[in-house]
């Protein structure tokens, strides 16, 4: 058999990440209630990561304008989709997806800004629109605002006090537009507080709830270590090190009553080298009656839950991922409203399936954060509709594929996403089978032009095809090795273009 490779074009290999240089807060306090008996394994086991089946999560998104509708910085779909495409990219490692599930507007100017707390002052610009009392009472008196089948992203122009709350007893998160728009840290931080994650310093100051340096559970003679507690303080994750609050860590040391908003920002991150991500501090655990000194590496810093420089918090470990599934099993009650199923990953977010394109728009177009491959497809009778998700009794090609797209392809291409005539959808991140085959008519001819010099030029050999031998199943298998454009047409006037190179055998 001939080995096939089909030229395809994917579109921006790299994400445009617009990072940011500072720091943020989160007003999600943590949690110190001991967990539940068996609610949590505990493990850090990649194999029982992958145990887990995938779940999907709807989500929507609300911009908070001005009365009139104004914002200097307007959510846009597009802003919408590159938060999904970074939520799926960071969280698909734990079988955890997102369906984007559309997005909408609040006209408030009461909560364009969203304050931390207020003095209770009446005349205080905070006044009516403080985070924790004021936009939850808003939101239950205006359920059009709420979502009830979708996790629902609140993001007002302005936040005081900090940047995004995220919670695992509500479905809903408050992100500043700023924050949105730039890295993608805080949209992910707040989402792993949705799915049970805290802070890897919880407790770093507390006699009761300070974690450990020590990752050893039993003694060199099997004997239960009682210096060990990661599954018991601090965030509960067995692999994630012991470690202070990176960004107040010498605000604490020099007094400074927490939240430490008086203290100068030359101080925060003060042990923390932004360039390597790597702390040189001297904390350590508390344990009593001789502390140890923290044992702090680059991946710790680099904790998507820790509190660190904007381009250090970035990554989960194994641990947290199976933390975040146990929350979901356990819970699934609280998170069913909002879940969603496999097969809607691979229905499109707008447009339609018709026999012909004649205006953009009406185009089918998928949500960006997956790696997508299109395979050439041969269903009998063919398919006017794409097939259902569970019928596979189509036929493919393996090694024919028209085109694809990378989960990090960059915003102004979204809009390229769509799902072409005559192939099926496979998402690489969920399985191998390829789903929703759609070949909907028989190409009454068409054409196919070989470029003689495997280059796009002037050069070629251009070849008429009949209905049978356009349709023929077999028509790029017997092509020799070159650089072709096949072209069908059909009775309603449209044309398929394929370009596809052939190596040597």
């Amino acid at each position: 058999m001939k080995k096939l490779l089909f030229f395809c074009i994917f579109i921006a290999v790299a994400m445009n990440m617009n990072s940011q240089t500072e720091d943020f807060i989160c007003a999600t306090p943590d949690n110190t209630t001991p967990d539940p008996a068996g609610a949590f394994s505990y493990s850090i086991d990649t194999t029982v990561l992958s145990n887990f089946d995938p779940v999907v999560f709807n989500v929507f998104f609300w911009g908070i304008n001005e009365d009139d509708g104004t914002s200097t910085n307007k959510l846009t779909q597009t802003m919408a989709l590159k938060a999904i495409a970074e939520l799926n990219i960071k969280y698909n490692d734990a079988n955890i997806f997102f369906k984007y599930y559309g997005y909408d507007y609040i006209d408030s100017s009461q909560f364009y800004t969203i304050y931390a707390s207020c003095d209770g002052d009446p005349n205080s610009p905070c006044f009516g629109s403080t985070l924790y009392v004021d936009f939850p009472t808003f939101i239950n008196d205006n359920p059009q605002y709420n979502s009830a089948n979708a996790i629902d992203f609140y993001i007002p122009r302005h936040t005081d006090g900090f940047a995004g709350y995220g919670s695992s007893n509500y479905l809903y998160t408050v992100i500043n537009a700023g924050s949105f728009e730039g890295s993608p840290r805080v949209t992910n931080h707040e989402m792993g507080h949705v799915f049970g994650l805290i802070h890897t310093h919880a407790g770093w100051t507390s006699s009761n709830y300070c974690e450990h340096v020590t990752r050893d559970k039993y003694l060199p003679n099997g004997d239960l270590n009682p210096d060990f507690n990661a599954d018991s303080a601090g965030d509960w994750v067995v692999d994630t090190a012991a470690v202070p609050d990176f960004r107040n860590e010498k605000c604490e040391e020099l007094g400074y009553p927490y939240p430490y908003t008086g203290c100068p920002e030359a101080y925060k991150n003060a042990y923390i080298d932004e360039g390597t991500c790597t702390y040189f501090g001297d904390g350590d655990d508390c344990l009593v009656p001789v502390a140890v000194p923290y044992d702090i590496y680059t991946e710790d810093v680099r904790n998507l839950m820790a509190y660190t420089h904007a381009t250090c918090g970035l990554d989960l470990t194994t641990g947290q991922n199976i933390r975040m599934r146990d929350r979901i099993e356990n819970s699934i009650v609280h998170y069913q409203p909002v879940m969603n199923t496999v097969p809607s990953l691979y229905e499109p977010y707008s447009g339609e399936y018709i026999n012909g394109f004649t205006i953009t728009d009406t185009q089918p177009r998928f949500q960006p954060g997956f790696d997508y491959k299109y395979l050439t497809c041969y269903p009998d009778g063919g398919y006017p509709q794409p097939s259902d998700y569970y019928d596979t009794s189509f036929s493919y090609m393996e090694y024919v594929w028209w085109y694809g797209f990378y989960k990090d392809i960059e915003p102004q291409y979204y809009n390229t996403i769509i799902h072409k005539n005559g192939y099926a959808i496979r998402i690489e991140q969920l399985e191998q089978q390829p789903r929703k085959c759609w070949n909907n008519g028989i190409a009454i001819g068409g054409t196919v032009i070989q470029f003689n010099d495997e280059v796009f030029n002037s050069n070629v050999t251009i070849t008429s095809q009949d209905s049978t031998a356009i349709n023929d199943t077999e028509l790029i298998e017997d092509l020799q090795p070159g650089l072709y454009n096949v072209i069908k047409n059909y009775q309603d006037g449209r044309t398929e273009e394929s370009v596809i190179f052939k190596e040597n055998n």
